[in-house]
């Protein structure tokens, strides 16, 4: 293994990890983190490719190490170009249920499920949509299984080496292409033992230690592959102890929310031009009771020791298509704004320089974000970004904000130019 340690992941962070590899011959090896990302296997071929492993990190914030594991197979292999990006969110990202699953609570599910189909060459072609299982009881594992009170129970008597020797599954589910989810179940076992879970393609088999307590279990995960309809496998061989599955459900990230408020100029210029504009792009007044602008200076992260200050909009009304404007107590503009703030207001956002990240919140969720938390200066994609002595407006079109930083959805406009301040095209 190859490794080095005193590398920090940070509690509900989207990471991605890229290298570029070649091998003497076709070949896999595994990459992960110890702990924060089980190993994930990568198939290199004789062509230099560069790979990236997205992973959304939601455990609490720790120092790990890296792992990559070439033990596996004959061959030389070429590493370089690690890097490790990073994208910080105030608060875990909302979910919902994504509707892949048929019967994930198995209220429906008859007692005795379904054995997995297989064509003569062994692979599985059963049909998609229900549960089945995958009985390797061939091998002198021995297990009994079913579903019971609306819970799938399985009780492994005798394992025979191989924790694929009994496997809970269902097809049919499908992964769209850079998309994060998260799958959430609850489990307990009649002994403390382990079981993996995984997508076959689209996600490693993942290993969860079962307790004799209940727990819910979430395994989040970013799919970077290409569309694909997958199958869930829980593998269960490893080990004996029965074990209880319930509310197995596949979440996905909102990544077309409904019109909110939204971040619509930002002004960074000389001296302390310095300015803010919130466009509500609804066709109803908002009541922005909830709402919060956050100032984070120089990579200040929530909970840190930096300087960060907020503004609670809680008691404006926005009108349909109006816009709210904030502006230094120094700004050269001549128009009339909504709000003037001072250096020392404790609530002052604007007087940031172009590596202060500004995050729009409702009700404690990030809608909206400019800026790359927790790093001065900002990189996206290992490119240093600064948007400093430019005006910045958001494109036509926009009707909501952005979870992570995207300034191809802005124009830039030169140093002082104001002309656009108090008033959006959407």
């Amino acid at each position: 293994m190859l490794k080095q340690k005193g590398i920090e992941l940070v509690k509900n962070t989207l990471y991605t990890l890229s290298f570029t590899a070649y091998a003497s011959v076709d070949r896999p090896i595994s990459v992960g983190f110890n702990p924060g990302l089980a190993a994930e296997v990568v198939n290199l071929t004789t062509e230099a490719q560069t790979f990236e492993i997205s992973f959304y990190y939601t455990g609490d914030t720790v120092e790990t190490r890296i792992e990559f594991l070439f033990g596996g197979a004959v061959g030389k292999v070429t590493l370089d170009d690690v890097m490790l990006y990073e994208r910080v969110y105030p608060g875990l990202l909302p979910f919902t249920d994504s509707g892949e699953f048929v019967d994930g609570a198995f209220a429906t599910t008859a007692a005795e499920l379904p054995v997995e189909v297989q064509d003569a060459n062994y692979q599985d072609i059963t049909d998609p949509g229900f549960w089945y299982m995958y009985n390797g009881s061939w091998s002198g594992a021995a297990a009994t299984y079913g579903v019971t009170d609306g819970k799938f129970e399985i009780d492994v008597t005798n394992v025979a080496g191989e924790v694929w020797h009994f496997m809970l599954k269902q097809k049919g589910i499908n992964l769209e292409k850079d998309t994060m989810y998260m799958l959430t179940f609850t489990a307990f076992a009649s002994v403390e033992r382990s079981i993996l879970v995984g997508f076959n393609p689209g996600l490693t088999a993942v290993e969860v230690n079962l307790t004799t307590e209940a727990q819910t279990f979430e395994i989040p995960f970013f799919y970077t592959g290409d569309d694909v309809e997958t199958r869930i496998e829980f593998l269960f061989g490893g080990a004996v102890g029965k074990v209880t599955l319930d509310d197995v459900v596949l979440h996905v990230v909102n990544t077309q929310p409904e019109p909110d408020l939204f971040i619509s100029e930002y002004i960074e210029g000389s001296s302390n031009n310095k300015a803010l504009e919130l466009y509500n792009p609804t066709g109803a007044a908002l009541d922005l009771t909830g709402y919060v602008l956050t100032y984070y200076n120089n990579g200040a992260t929530p909970g840190s020791d930096g300087v960060i200050k907020a503004f609670d909009l809680t008691g404006i009304t926005l009108g349909a298509g109006e816009t709210f404007t904030i502006v230094t107590d120094s700004f050269a503009g001549t128009g009339t704004y909504d709000e003037v703030q001072a250096y020392a207001d404790s609530d002052s956002v604007v007087f940031f320089n172009g590596d202060d990240t500004i995050v729009l919140t409702k009700n404690g969720e990030v809608i909206d974000i400019v800026g790359v938390l927790g790093e001065d200066p900002w990189t996206l994609n290992g490119e240093v970004i600064a948007w400093t002595n430019k005006t910045y407006v958001r494109n036509a079109g926009i009707t909501s904000g952005s979870l992570v930083w995207d300034p191809t959805e802005w124009t830039e406009f030169d140093q002082d130019d104001f002309s656009n301040l108090g008033s959006h095209t959407a």
